[in-house]
C-alpha cells in the first residue's frame, strides 16, 4: 500500500469511525449489556474495514456494511457466550447437586473453608454463582483473561482433588 492509498483508507475509516462509532456502541452494547464485549466487537469492526477499505471506497453505503459487519460479529460472540455458558452452568448444576445430596449445604461450606483461600472462594463465587465472565474477573484482578482462565481451572482441581482425597463416593463418581 502506497502512501497515497494510505491516506485515502485512513481517511475513509476516520470518518466512517466519526460517523458510526456511537450507534455501533449503542446497538451492541444494548443487546450484550457488556460495554467491554461492545468495545472489542467495535474495535474488530474497524479492523475488519481496514483490511476491506478497497471494498469501502466503492461501496454504495460503507455505514451499512459496517453496521452489518458488527452485528454479524456480535452474533458470533453471543453464539460463542451463550454454548460455552450454558455447558457450563449445566456441568456446575449438576456438581452442586452432587455436593448437596453427597455432604449437604453446611459440608460443602466446609469443603471450602477447608481446601480453598478466601481469595479462591471469591473467585469461584463470582465466577459460579454470580455469573461474572472471564472477562470481567480478568479485569478486576488485572490479570489477562487467560491467566484467569488458568486460575479459575486450578481452583476447580484444588476442589476436585480435595473431594477425591475425602471421599470414596467422589472418585467412584468420576
Amino acid at each position: 500500500m502506497g502512501t497515497k492509498e494510505k491516506e485515502q483508507a485512513r481517511g475513509l475509516i476516520t470518518s466512517l469511525y466519526e460517523e458510526n462509532y456511537r450507534t455501533m456502541m449503542s446497538m451492541i452494547a444494548k443487546d450484550l449489556v457488556c460495554n467491554p464485549i461492545a468495545e472489542d466487537i467495535v474495535q474488530d469492526t474497524f479492523c475488519e474495514a481496514m483490511r476491506n477499505w478497497e471494498k469501502l471506497l466503492v461501496h454504495e453505503n460503507p455505514g451499512g456494511w459496517l453496521m452489518d459487519t458488527a452485528k454479524y460479529k456480535m452474533l458470533s460472540v453471543k453464539k460463542r457466550i451463550n454454548s460455552r455458558s450454558l455447558r457450563e452452568t449445566m456441568e456446575m448444576e449438576e456438581e452442586w447437586e452432587y455436593l448437596e445430596n453427597e455432604y449437604g449445604l453446611v459440608e460443602v461450606n466446609l469443603l471450602f473453608d477447608s481446601s480453598l483461600t478466601l481469595r479462591e472462594k471469591t473467585l469461584f463465587h463470582m465466577f459460579y454463582l454470580e455469573g461474572y465472565s472471564m472477562r470481567e474477573i480478568a479485569q478486576a484482578e488485572g490479570i489477562s483473561e487467560g491467566n484467569c482462565r488458568v486460575k479459575m481451572h486450578r481452583i476447580r482441581d484444588k476442589l476436585r482433588k480435595y473431594l477425591e482425597a475425602e471421599s470414596p463416593q467422589f472418585r467412584k463418581r468420576r
